[in-house]
């Protein structure tokens, strides 16, 4: 499911001109977009759609067995959703 989360992210990302890297290991990843205030801008309007991510770029967030590929999807689109924002 990370890799899914990951691509997907980085996919969005990119349509909307953002440049995001999303770095993976086992359940662990990390966002890093490439402009510095890209980061609190996202973490910021993610939480505005009910989704909670580590509160900084350097932190790392976690899946578990307990997070479904639905949770994976309204996570989703809910950054493709903040990603149309933020291209503005």
């Amino acid at each position: 499911m990370n890799e899914y989360l990951g691509v997907n992210l980085e996919e969005e990302a990119l349509i909307c001109g953002i440049k995001l890297e999303v770095t993976r290991y086992q359940s662990m990843f990390s966002l890093r977009f490439k402009s510095k205030n890209e980061f609190a801008r996202f973490y910021k309007l993610m939480l505005e759609q009910g989704i909670f991510l580590a509160p900084s770029e350097f932190e790392a967030n976690f899946l578990s067995f307990a997070h479904t590929k639905e949770n994976i999807d309204k996570t989703l689109l809910a950054a493709k959703s903040v990603f149309k924002k933020m291209e503005n």
